[in-house]
């Protein structure tokens, strides 16, 4: 294991990869949605950009590890054209096994040094990816990741960024640097993931024998209920995770604002955050917003102001160039530009709610909703309910509203009224959660309809090989149970529904107690269900 010179080193003047702590340790294979070029498109539209559409642009990923988030990307685009980059080497070579494994050839992995990326050997991109790197990487490969999206984002492209943010980060700092000077001297990686996993669990449980009534006593009950939350997080993570996370030499938080002065030296300025409701004011108590209406003059004051008031821990930044025009006052006509889909449910309204004869429609953990008896707020609510995950586009989905609300009645308004407040309820949900209403630059390329043949996406058909979990076109992980995940790798086009059921009657144990008529019709059922459940995880293709 190298030492953190050594590392540094490394980082700092190699020319040549060699092997990293990524080697010996590879990170697993994962994809983010908040990264995917179709989240940064829309939110470009949004703000008054014209990004590159996704079907056909070039896309950069700075730390692309196996390959785990560009791969699908470049599955669902085989138009477009993606580049991955990582210093370690083996990780690198996952990357290009799996792409070959399922005959991609518009993605290209490099196994290279950040600081030895020149500028005439990538070109320009639409759009540049780095989730996970910035805090984990000396200050001059953090200077070097900034001068690449400068150098290589296209004049109206689009770049995110991901790194640990303050002031929420001290308080898992503190447990991290304890961990580290426990394990200071231990080299061996799971070693030091073993000893600081139990050195973090015996702190945790040390302040609360701590029963006195006084401000230390309770100062330090409030820090063990901290630890032991962290504890409780950590306990979960697999070692390849802890070690790189938690356990690397290099890992830097700090202020929004801070970051936002070196991505401006670097001629790049504040697009938005990935998730938008976080910055979405009407989300924030009354008090709240009158203050930042008095207080933050920039949306770099009123984003930092957020970050104070959410204790905020973690950012996923898109940063564009600092001549690009950004609208930040979002207009509901640029929903034109977009797609819409609900991942929400309806259901009657309950006599509490105080709508007579309204609908409430509530996010899937009924965490959030909203109660409705406006026939066009109803109707296409329902609409975008119903067909999840299926898009609409702003005036397909008034018009198709129309034809429900208004079956047995002269319309009282006018179809450019309806669109307005459309766009107002949707704009309103999405600020609110994407769990709500969520928006797409372009379709999602998967389907519904089930073919004679169904096919299911040949990338997650690849993961489910080896894995449960599988990453669907929407570029979301899925969990597959084991039949589930038998259905799956039978959809490969060739097969109906079927000899699909035929496959698993074959494979499977039949239920006790019933004839092979009841056998039969239970296995029919259950694929028939299978693929219900595939079709609204969006893995089918075909």
């Amino acid at each position: 294991m190298n030492t953190p010179d050594e590392l540094k080193s490394i980082l700092m003047t190699e020319s040549e990869p060699i092997r990293t702590p990524y080697d010996d340790i590879i990170y697993p294979e994962a994809a983010f949605a908040q990264s995917h070029p179709d989240r940064l498109a829309t939110l470009g539209l949004l703000l008054g950009m014209e990004p590159a559409p996704i079907e056909n642009c070039r896309v950069l990923e700075l730390g692309c590890g196996t390959g785990g988030n560009l791969i699908p990307m470049a599955y669902q685009y085989p138009n477009s054209v993606f580049i991955g980059i990582d210093y370690a080497a083996s990780q690198i070579d996952v990357a290009r096994a799996a792409a070959s494994a399922i005959n991609l050839t518009n993605i290209e992995f490099l196994a290279k040094n950040f600081l030895d990326v020149t500028d005439e050997s990538l070109g320009e991109f639409d759009y540049i990816i780095a989730h996970g790197i910035y805090s984990w990487v000396p200050r001059a490969v953090q200077e070097k990741m900034l001068d690449l999206y400068k150098k290589h984002l296209a004049p109206n492209g689009i770049a995110y960024i991901s790194y640990n943010t303050l002031p929420g980060w001290r308080m898992y700092g503190v447990g991290r640097e304890m961990m580290m000077y426990r394990i200071r001297n231990i080299t061996d990686y799971h070693e030091r993931s073993r000893v600081a996993r139990e050195f973090f669990n015996f702190i945790a449980n040390i302040p609360k024998s701590l029963d006195s009534d006084t401000h230390w006593s309770q100062f330090m009950n409030a820090f063990s209920i901290l630890l032991q939350s962290q504890a409780s997080y950590l306990q979960q993570k697999p070692d390849e995770m802890f070690v790189h996370d938690e356990l690397e030499y290099n890992n830097e938080a700090l202020y929004f604002y801070q970051f936002m002065e070196r991505a401006e030296a670097a001629g790049l300025q504040f697009l938005s955050e990935s998730y938008f409701p976080y910055s979405v004011l009407s989300n924030f108590p009354e008090n709240v917003r009158d203050f930042l209406g008095s207080h933050a003059t920039n949306i770099i004051e009123l984003e930092q102001f957020l970050d104070f008031f959410r204790n905020r821990t973690f950012r996923q930044t898109l940063l564009v160039h600092d001549n690009v025009q950004i609208e930040r006052r979002v207009k509901p006509q640029q929903l034109a530009k977009l797609l819409i889909t609900s991942p929400m449910v309806q259901s009657p309204a309950q006599p509490e709610d105080g709508v007579p004869n309204g609908t409430k429609f509530a996010t899937r953990s009924d965490e959030l909703s909203f109660v409705s008896n406006d026939a066009i707020t109803v109707a296409s609510f329902s609409l975008l309910t119903e067909a999840y995950p299926a898009e609409y586009g702003l005036v397909e989905l008034a018009q198709a509203s129309r034809a429900t609300a208004y079956a047995y009645q002269i319309p009282p308004k006018s179809l450019e009224e309806d669109i307005q407040s459309i766009a107002a309820n949707v704009l309103q949900s999405f600020g609110r959660a994407y769990e709500m209403v969520e928006l797409r630059a372009s379709p999602c390329p998967m389907t519904i309809e089930l073919s004679e043949y169904p096919t299911a996406s040949l990338y997650a058909r690849f993961q489910a090989q080896t894995s449960k979990v599988v990453t669907n076109q929407r570029h979301e992980r899925v969990n597959l149970d084991e039949t589930t995940r038998f259905v799956l790798l039978h959809m490969d086009g060739t097969n109906t529904m079927q000899d699909i059921t035929n496959a698993l009657e074959r494979a499977g144990v039949a239920p006790k107690n019933r004839t092979p008529k009841e056998i039969r019709e239970g296995y029919a059922k259950e694929v028939n269900q299978i693929m219900g459940y595939l079709a609204r995880s969006a893995l089918i293709v075909g």
